[in-house]
């Protein structure tokens, strides 16, 4: 896990710099160096990669190997304009002393007009083609704090993920099934394969058990009708009798 910038890291004076800048909508120039979102490991804090003992540079901006300094964090904390925690990664300068704070993301921006979210400035760049009013539909696309967020909503719900060891339990939940299925079939493949599998079993046995039931009523109702049959067979050979023996008594009474 990234190493994340704590409050007592943060500088209140920049912070406001940081809330002005997204009030001004202020452009920014690239950072320092880019963010690599294909990182495997983070080695904020040092550790073993491939065998090799790394330690971090600290804020002295000498290795010591005798004490080992914490290293410096690679993100800070933010939420979406809908309330959505997620995480900024920092730029810092060459010299390692100072970090951009994450100004070239929290300068983007959300359009809730058609929600385009991402681009920097006051207009949409999506409304302005197809040429939608904007006005007061401009927000910041990322919040230093939940309580900035101006209409934040519920990303989570109550149905949890269909493996047991993941994170999105309980509280962490989805609001639906499908949207919990598309998150077992992206980040647990294998797992949501052997669910699926595991589903059709259920349903080839569930539908075995219906043919079994329906064979055992058609039986039922079959056998019923030959009873049903035997009975009046069983009548009329009663009638027929009774006609003989009536039969019979006639000539004895002449």
């Amino acid at each position: 896990m990234p190493r994340v910038l704590q409050e007592t890291e943060i500088d209140p004076i920049a912070e406001q710099v940081d809330l002005d800048m997204q009030e001004a909508g202020e452009e920014v120039g690239p950072p320092v160096h880019k963010f690599d979102p294909s990182q495997r490991q983070d080695l904020s804090d040092g550790g073993n990669m491939g065998g090799v003992r790394v330690v971090p540079v600290g804020e002295s901006g000498r290795v010591n190997f005798e004490k080992r300094e914490p290293g410096r964090p690679t993100t800070r904390m933010a939420w979406t304009w809908d309330g959505r925690p997620t995480e900024l990664p920092l730029a810092w300068n060459p010299a390692g002393k100072q970090h951009d704070g994450a100004r070239k993301y929290l300068l983007k921006r959300h359009c809730s007009v058609c929600n385009f979210a991402g681009f920097y400035g006051k207009v949409c760049p999506d409304c302005l083609k197809k040429g939608r009013a904007q006005e007061g539909a401009i927000t910041p696309a990322y919040y230093l704090k939940l309580s900035q967020v101006p209409n934040p909503s519920h990303p989570f719900g109550a149905i949890g993920c269909i493996v047991a060891s993941c994170v999105r339990q309980g509280q962490w939940g989805f609001h639906t099934d499908v949207e919990m299925r598309q998150h077992a079939a992206s980040r647990h493949r294998a797992e949501y394969r052997a669910f699926q599998e595991a589903a059709t079993a259920a349903n080839h046995n569930e539908l075995d058990q219906m043919r079994q039931q329906i064979n055992a009523l058609t039986a039922a109702a079959i056998s019923s009708k030959q009873e049903g049959r035997s009975e009046g067979e069983r009548q009329q050979a009663r009638d027929r009798m009774k006609k003989v023996r009536a039969a019979r008594k006639r000539p004895a009474a002449a």
